[in-house]
């Protein structure tokens, strides 16, 4: 549940940074159910001529379990890690369709249906109120290097220069050195010497001269 509970503060608590105590137990409640309904599901309709929505509900609950018995197995004979953030991305979507599937499907009563739909409306608005196109929740520190790369090529060109950065930041700044074909030299240790300082937050250096500081990521470029 612990898997579950990462993406539930991911999907509902990214601007808020978090989210109240009760709303994970009640998802993580509604994950359970979902996956024994779909469970359910496929046992009684397995030898049925299904409608497209059964076959929909076949295929997703088998998808899920065929996903959980893959994950467990690799979990319990290797050490595997089980899916978090983008490496188990597939299950949000999983659990959506089955839980939609299942209530269009079985839902006949008022009573049910209704407050199931309310349910499924109200973590609609909140995904779409926390929804953000400008950065990727898990990588945020990375929100300002494609700036930062480029003023430094606007500064420096594709001459050698010598960037020393914080360790996360390495990656992005070769990709984009690349992209420019500049012969820059990272150097992932930001207390090095070098013709520009690509830092995060914590890694700040008050002798240094600051020439940008990104909003989102709170990164800075340094001389």
């Amino acid at each position: 549940m612990a898997t579950f509970g990462d993406f539930i503060e991911l999907t509902f608590g990214r601007n808020q940074r978090s989210v109240p105590d009760w709303l994970p137990v009640v998802l993580e409640s509604l994950v359970l159910l979902v996956l024994l309904g779909s469970i359910a599901a496929c046992v009684m309709l397995r030898n049925k001529r299904n409608t497209w929505l059964e076959r929909l509900i076949v295929l997703n609950g088998g998808g899920m379990v065929l996903c959980f018995a893959v994950t467990w197995v690799a979990h319990a004979t290797v050490g595997a890690g089980y899916p978090y953030s983008r490496t188990g991305v597939y299950w949000p979507v999983m659990l959506t369709l089955g839980g939609v599937a299942l209530v269009e499907r079985f839902a006949d009563r008022p009573l049910v249906r209704w407050p199931a739909w309310i349910l499924a409306a109200l973590c609609l608005a909140a995904f779409v109120a926390e929804f953000e196109v400008g950065y990727y929740e898990e990588w945020r520190f990375d929100a300002g290097s494609k700036r930062i790369a480029r003023m430094i090529f606007e500064k420096a060109g594709t001459r050698p220069i010598r960037i020393a950065c914080s360790s996360h930041l390495r990656h992005s700044l070769n990709f984009y050195s690349h992209q420019y074909h500049a012969r820059w030299e990272i150097v992932e240790d930001p207390g090095q010497d070098g013709d520009f300082h690509v830092l995060l937050k914590e890694h700040f250096r008050p002798e240094l001269k600051l020439l940008y500081r990104d909003p989102v990521a709170e990164s800075a470029l340094m001389q």
